[in-house]
């Protein structure tokens, strides 16, 4: 199942992501000196406000999700998809301290309002019989993903930089863009390229 696939790709760049941000941070930039607070401070209120951003647009996305358009959960996780690679790509290759910042909350934002989007595809394309079955197994493969990419980006980070190690994660990331195209192929009946130009006059209007 292709939902399961994306799930697999998602836990082998996630863990990596999880264990070098806060490093990459530390070791590459230098944080602003004007308030005089800890490096614990700092990550917590970076979490915070990518906390606060990700609640602010997952309210917006409630809101112009339409039930009847089916595809628009894949048309968000499409975009959203191909723009946190970038962000991740961004984050990796920053040159100071506010890109690094602004593309890490775009990063934590997109991550977070991915579940829910997510969670709305898998109850439109799955079998009401066998739905909690996906469910559950999309955890597990999830914890799989983790496992095996955990490692081998660490690897990557250790032996060459963190950055290289964060780049890895972009690249991981970046098949799923493609799985959501054949997701919108294969179960909803328009041309995907039809349906993303329709999305974009009706945002622009």
């Amino acid at each position: 199942m292709l939902i399961l696939l994306i799930t697999f790709i998602t836990g082998l760049a996630s863990e990596g992501l999880d264990r070098l941000w806060i490093a990459h941070f530390i070791e590459n930039f230098s944080f602003p000196d004007f308030i005089n607070i800890s490096l614990v401070m700092w990550i917590g209120i970076i979490n915070s406000i990518g906390l606060f951003i990700s609640i602010l647009i997952s309210q917006i996305i409630i809101v112009r999700l339409n039930d009847k358009d089916e595809n628009r959960s894949t048309k968000l996780l499409f975009f959203i998809s191909l723009i946190q690679a970038l962000s991740i790509c961004i984050f990796a290759l920053a040159g100071n301290f506010s890109i690094a910042l602004i593309s890490y909350l775009s990063i934590y934002m997109l991550r977070t309002i991915n579940e829910p989007l997510n969670s709305a595809l898998v109850s439109k394309i799955t079998d009401s019989n066998i739905m909690s079955t996906v469910i559950s197994t999309q955890g597990q493969i999830n914890s799989v993903g983790q496992i095996i990419g955990g490692p081998i980006i660490g690897i990557i980070a250790t032996r060459f930089s963190i950055s290289y190690g964060i780049l890895t994660t972009s690249i991981i990331i970046l098949p799923t863009v493609f799985l959501y195209f054949i997701i919108s192929k294969k179960y909803f009946s328009k041309n995907f390229i039809n349906l993303i130009f329709e999305y974009s006059s009706k945002d622009v209007t």
